[in-house]
């Protein structure tokens, strides 16, 4: 009784999203055309009748059919099954419609949220049978453990979609804004598109949120100095940037002589559009001197007005006369891009090789072992894996 009980409360949240769920109706030329089909030819299939014990009598499929079999006066064939409960019912009755009726990307994507629920119940049990524990359900069919992603593939398959379709249909109806989930319902925006907006929505909120956190309670510099510092600044354009942006004189005010030992090493990123300001920065402002310049081949171009860029470049600055272990290194860096804003390998990897010394980087994404990293967003690209490493 006590299991039955536990079966009863589970079912019904679910049993609500479906029984709540309303198909479109039928239009007008539907119901003129099933209704010709069935004077021509009579019912090609039969009626699906429930025998319980939930609906017993119950037509779960062909409801239109018998209705216009008894305006006709005709005989409707009927077919008897069985349905354990009323999400059984359901769920039955929604999954023959979806084969039949006209519907729309976002109502397919709509039921596919509310199949959701039972499809992961089912994965569990799989997982379950799988792993060797109590079997549940027998008729669950067992070949290999559920897989990452998996049930939302199923689900995509039964209401007749691409699994990506469905992903970003489902992510645009449950996490976008009540404007933009509108203009997809009403057809003014494309899956596609509407999920691309979604995309920039997010990234502009993040953006907000940062840049609040950091105007509220910017993280402290490190103490100490360091003999070899990598800095990337935040380059003030006016928009598209997954960060929060700084000015030039902000830029230029960072304290970076309290940060350097009397002989360091400096590595300045700078872009193709801010090189002329980087240079003076670094030479007016922190009294550096100009040492080379590093340039990253991106291999594939990326975004520009004049040009496409597909390069970016590291001004390699010394103050006093630090060691610098050259080992025929030359000025190029050929590695393709990964995320915005995220750095060569093959950078890091050289500056270990030829600055030895104390390191830390400025507006870092992604902490290194033996680095201190600064920035509004150290852990970004990923977590910390070194039980040494630093995050200031």
């Amino acid at each position: 009784m006590a299991e039955l009980e536990r079966q009863k409360s589970t079912e019904l949240p679910r049993l609500a999203a479906l029984a709540g769920l309303e198909l479109p109706t039928a239009t007008v030329e539907e119901l003129a055309s099933l209704r010709a089909s069935i004077q021509a030819e009579g019912v090609l299939e039969p009626i699906v009748v429930s025998t319980g014990p939930a609906r017993t009598g119950e037509i779960a499929d062909g409801r239109l059919r018998s209705q216009i079999c008894t305006q006709l006066g005709l005989d409707c064939p009927r077919i008897a099954r069985a349905f354990l409960s009323e999400h059984e019912f359901q769920l039955y009755r929604l999954t023959v419609n979806l084969e039949r009726r006209q519907l729309s990307v976002v109502q397919r994507v709509r039921i596919g949220m509310l199949l959701e629920p039972h499809h992961r119940q089912l994965a569990a049990a799989r997982r379950s049978q799988a792993a060797g524990q109590p079997r549940g359900q027998k008729t669950l069919p067992v070949a290999l453990p559920e897989e990452k992603g998996e049930t939302r593939q199923h689900v995509a398959h039964q209401v007749g979609l691409k699994a990506s379709t469905y992903a970003r249909g489902r992510k645009v109806l449950a996490e976008g804004s009540a404007e933009l989930v509108a203009d997809l319902e009403t057809g003014r925006d494309t899956i596609n598109s509407a999920w691309r907006r979604l995309q920039a929505e997010q990234r502009r909120a993040q953006i907000r949120l940062l840049a609040d956190q950091l105007n509220r309670k910017p993280p402290p510099l490190p103490q100490g100095r360091y003999r070899v510092l990598v800095i990337d600044p935040p380059w003030p354009y006016e928009h598209g940037l997954p960060y929060p942006t700084m000015t030039l004189d902000q830029i230029a005010n960072l304290p970076i002589g309290d940060l350097l030992e009397d002989e360091a090493i400096v590595w300045l990123w700078t872009t193709n559009r801010f090189h002329h300001d980087a240079e003076q920065i670094a030479r007016q402002t922190w009294s550096l001197e100009y040492r080379n310049t590093l340039t990253w081949d991106k291999q594939r171009p990326g975004t520009g007005v004049w040009l496409r860029g597909q390069t970016e470049h590291c001004l390699l600055y010394t103050k006093g006369n630090p060691i610098f272990q050259a080992d025929n290194d030359t000025t190029l860096i050929r590695e393709r891009a990964r995320q915005h804003s995220r750095k060569p390998e093959a950078f890091y990897q050289l500056v270990e090789r030829t600055s030895p010394g104390t390191k830390l980087e400025l507006f870092a994404r992604q902490p290194r072992p033996g680095w201190t990293s600064w920035g509004g967003e150290p852990n970004h690209f990923q977590a910390a894996s070194d039980p040494d490493q630093q995050a200031a």
